[in-house]
C-alpha cells in the first residue's frame, strides 16, 4: 500500500470518527441531452442523484443588496470524485446551489454552496 492508499484510509477513518457531525446530503443534476428547437426547451435527461456523506460547515450571509446564504461542505473524494458536474445539493430537505471547489486536494474536497433566502 502506497501512501495515498493510506492517506485515503485515513481520510475514511477520520470521517468515521466524527460521528454527528457528518451527515448524508443527495447531489442532483439535469443531464441536457439536447434542444427542442419547436418548444425553444432543452431536453433534459431524468435527473441522476447521488447520495454522500459531508460535513456542513458554517453558513453565512455575503451580500446586503441581494439574500444570499453561504455554506461549506466538506467531503471526500472517494466518494463524488468530480463535484463540478452537479447543479444542485439537498440538505435536510432545502435545495442548495453548487458554487465552484475552495479546495481539492485529491483527498477531501471543500465546496462552496449558496441560496436565496
Amino acid at each position: 500500500m502506497g501512501y495515498a492508499g493510506l492517506v485515503r484510509t485515513n481520510v475514511g477513518l477520520a470521517f468515521d470518527m466524527l460521528g454527528d457531525l457528518v451527515g448524508d446530503v443527495i447531489f442532483h443534476r439535469n443531464d441536457v441531452s439536447g434542444f427542442d428547437f419547436s418548444t425553444k426547451q432543452n431536453v433534459t435527461a431524468p435527473a441522476v442523484s447521488t447520495t454522500v456523506q459531508a460535513i456542513v460547515q458554517l453558513s453565512k450571509k455575503q451580500s446586503k443588496k441581494r439574500n444570499v446564504v453561504n455554506k461549506s461542505l466538506l467531503l471526500q473524494t472517494v466518494d463524488l470524485p468530480d463535484v463540478t458536474s452537479y447543479d444542485t445539493v439537498e440538505i435536510s430537505g432545502q435545495i442548495w446551489n453548487v458554487g465552484k471547489p475552495i479546495l481539492d486536494d485529491g483527498y477531501v474536497v471543500t465546496l462552496e454552496i449558496y441560496r436565496e433566502v
